[in-house]
């Protein structure tokens, strides 16, 4: 019997003796047992804000079933499980210590407008991972149209704390990222991002080179790797894994036009081994 079977018969052996009574499916630790022996997942007991069982109606206790919980994480560390967005899409499956770390980060998990989350845009917009591109082109059509390789001159306001983001396309949408931009006047400091818009673990095949110049020979310039979507962008800002740059050096920069010249590329990082 190959492990796949394996794991799946002792799936089902467990379904039949370890049945949550609320979800109807495999009880997750932590689990909650009523004085007859019912057992439920104590995350769906607190959900139904219950105060006994709903089999019995005897008191359940609060003590912890070691035997149960360890027997289930010992199934479940071999046990292949689909992710929550299966319906959606997904095909990846994973054993349930992956679980959350891929869901959190799954391409079809539903998405916010970027531009609510990370510059404070009134946009209440949630779609899909296919449709973030077309939304910044028609809800938000001032935002400039931005490719893998860009070229533009941006504005830049020294005295207000400023964010700015954008979707950019790596070769007609193969992937996707995220452009951030942040004027911090408390600091005296402009910040640049770019961000995989999907796993993390793919995040780390990609990395962009950023130049502010000033003529032919005047550059500033900065190879820094991508990180995902779901990675914390003020973390990222914090501790200057990215392009940073000071009011200062900036000033230096700008263009006849009051503006700030700048050019990006993103690239897949080589793999010569």
């Amino acid at each position: 019997m190959n492990l796949q079977k394996n794991a799946s018969l002792k799936k089902n052996i467990l379904s039949k003796i370890a049945e949550c009574r609320i979800c109807l499916e495999v009880v997750r630790p932590p689990v909650c047992q009523c004085e007859a022996g019912h057992v439920v997942c104590k995350s769906c007991f607190d959900e139904m804000d219950l105060k006994e069982c709903s089999i019995c109606n005897r008191p359940v206790s609060s003590a912890k079933n070691v035997v149960l919980e360890q027997l289930l994480e010992g199934i479940s560390s071999q046990t292949p499980v689909k992710c929550e967005y299966a319906t959606r899409g997904c095909t990846f499956s994973f054993t349930a210590a992956h679980k959350d770390n891929h869901e959190r980060d799954c391409r079809f998990r539903p998405f916010q407008c970027e531009g609510n989350v990370f510059a404070g845009w009134k946009c209440d917009w949630v779609g899909s991972y296919s449709d973030i591109q077309n939304h910044f082109k028609t809800a938000h059509k001032n935002n400039e149209s931005m490719e893998f390789k860009t070229e533009v001159c941006v504005d830049i306001n020294f005295r207000l704390n400023f964010r700015d983001v954008d979707v950019v396309s790596f070769f007609n949408g193969q992937a996707y990222f995220y452009y951030k931009h942040f004027v911090d006047a408390r600091k005296e400091k402009l910040y640049w991002a770019f961000q995989f818009i999907g796993l993390k673990c793919k995040a780390d095949s990609f990395y962009y080179e950023f130049e502010v110049y000033g003529g032919p020979i005047r550059k500033f310039k900065v190879s820094e790797l991508c990180y995902n979507d779901t990675t914390n962008i003020e973390d990222i800002f914090e501790l200057e894994k990215c392009v940073v740059m000071s009011f200062t050096t900036a000033r230096n920069f700008v263009n006849n036009d009051g503006k700030l010249p700048i050019r990006f590329r993103i690239k897949k990082v080589r793999n010569d081994h």
